[in-house]
């Protein structure tokens, strides 16, 4: 388990230092968004790693681990020296942060709480069932014992039709290997692996919105609160790591819109993130989704700006991911996507789209899983974010919000053409896949919807503390 533990933190530290070396840590200007940033892009490109190596015909052995292990070292160790020679002594404005009241120590005191309540969660349902839940066992962790064990002959599992063939491969190949720097398959590491994107996700969330406002970390409070969130932690299934991916990448998009594409900084943040829309590619066929959509919005900045510079780096970061998983979508029998698995034709399709009877099903489904999404201690509280979030977007305050509200527009309508096209039983589809679908959106919602009249907030916030500093000084 040491040596697996070791595995885990090689490519998130090295990404860190990597991340510092090159700018990106003061232009996000969080270590929260830079930590949960580092921990789903090294995951992702160490993943490539191991497709590659499986792809070129070799083995997870120890000695895989141990070469894998020397590239994350030296990458990490020669960004640390970049960032050691550009050190710079931190600007008086950090000393000059107000102290914490008694107010945002309660805060930090709930949220603190919720997320014991929610850790108990995949805890509990560990003890109970360490392989995860169904897709876990049956899809990503199968799919990580043929990596293990069958080395290039892992495709072998792709004619198991029932097991989604089609899906990128980031959640197995992350988790085969740390199986090969353990040495075995442990349980503890998918567990293991799930619980870091859960915990990344609520780094993301909370330092999108600033870490020292309160409303940050109500915001990452909520996100924790629903059943769902904690549940998808347990079941070891790719939906949280999809909502990293697009929840980091929306982020950062968000942070250049507002700081403005003639900052040189800002080029960098738009190729990290296209970097994390490519890895989003890389975990679920959403992630192409997610892709097409993020790419309307940086290309509609460009072109109402004139900034092309900084979506033509945006665009050559996320097309190797992406081009990787058409590669292998086209070159391996991975067939046509579970959920379209019976013949289409053109009369069956028109059928389902003009029957009214099963848009009214649709209807009533949606609404009615929607209303109860997260648990019955959240009751409603998606439909409430999905509000929030809009008003939040469409504020003066928050215009660089449109385009996230955009980008989940698509992704969320992209789910409903699934569940109306596809020739599967509704009801069973729906109830099967409308909790796991919204989490993949859900840390996006929040953002927005605790974002509403931060402009303005922010404002009044640095007057005052520029009063504050005011009143020392004369003291």
């Amino acid at each position: 388990m040491i040596a697996a533990l070791l595995g885990l933190i090689l490519p998130i530290g090295s990404t860190w230092m990597t991340l510092r070396a090159l700018g990106l840590r003061r232009a996000s200007d969080s270590a929260a968004v830079t930590g949960g940033v580092a921990c789903g892009l090294g995951l992702a490109l160490a993943a490539v790693g191991t497709f590659l190596t499986l792809t070129l015909g070799g083995h997870l052995s120890r000695l895989y681990a141990g070469l894998d292990a020397a590239v994350w070292l030296l990458v990490g160790l020669a960004a640390w020296r970049v960032v050691r020679r550009e050190a710079v002594v931190p600007s008086a404005d950090r000393d000059a942060r107000p102290a914490l009241d008694t107010l945002d120590w309660c805060v930090r005191a709930a949220f603190v709480a919720v997320a014991l309540a929610a850790l108990a969660v995949p805890v509990i349902e560990y003890w109970s069932s360490p392989n995860g839940q169904w897709d876990a066992w049956a899809i990503w962790n199968q799919k990580a014992r043929f990596m293990s064990r069958a080395g290039p002959g892992w495709t072998a599992s792709l004619a198991v039709t029932w097991s989604a063939p089609s899906h990128p491969m980031f959640v197995s190949l992350a988790v085969a290997r740390l199986w090969a720097y353990a040495g075995a398959e442990l349980t503890s590491v998918p567990a293991g692996l799930s619980l870091v994107y859960g915990i990344a996700l609520v780094a993301l969330v909370v330092g999108a919105l600033g870490t020292r406002s309160r409303r940050a970390w109500i915001a990452g409070a909520v996100v924790m609160a629903p059943f769902t969130f904690s549940h998808l932690v347990a079941a070891q299934t790719a939906d949280l790591p999809l909502g990293l991916f697009v929840t980091a990448s929306l982020v950062i998009l968000r942070g250049a819109a507002r700081d403005g594409w003639d900052d040189p900084r800002t080029v960098r943040t738009l190729a990290l993130a296209g970097l994390l829309g490519g890895c989003a590619a890389l975990t679920k066929n959403e992630g192409f989704v997610f892709l097409a959509a993020s790419s309307v919005v940086v290309a509609w900045v460009a072109l109402r700006h004139g900034r092309f510079s900084g979506a033509v780096w945006w665009g050559v970061a996320a097309l190797p991911l992406a081009a990787l998983m058409i590669w292998f979508k086209l070159s391996f029998p991975v067939g046509t996507a579970e959920y379209f698995s019976e013949s289409q034709t053109h009369p069956g399709l028109a059928h389902r789209v003009l029957d009214v009877d099963r848009l009214r099903l649709l209807a009533a489904l949606t609404g009615g899983f929607a209303w109860r999404w997260g648990g019955t201690m959240t009751v409603g509280a998606l439909l409430a974010t999905t509000l929030a979030a809009i008003a939040g977007a469409v504020s003066r305050e928050e215009r660089a919000g449109l385009g996230m509200l955009w980008v989940v527009g698509v992704m969320v309508a992209s789910y409903y053409a699934v569940w109306l096209l596809s020739p599967l039983d509704t009801a069973w589809l729906v109830g099967t896949t409308f909790d796991r679908l919204m989490a993949q959106v859900w840390p996006t919602l929040v953002i927005l919807a605790a974002s509403a009249g931060t402009a303005r907030v922010a404002g009044s916030g640095k007057a005052e503390d520029g009063e504050r500093m005011v009143s020392r000084r004369t003291a």
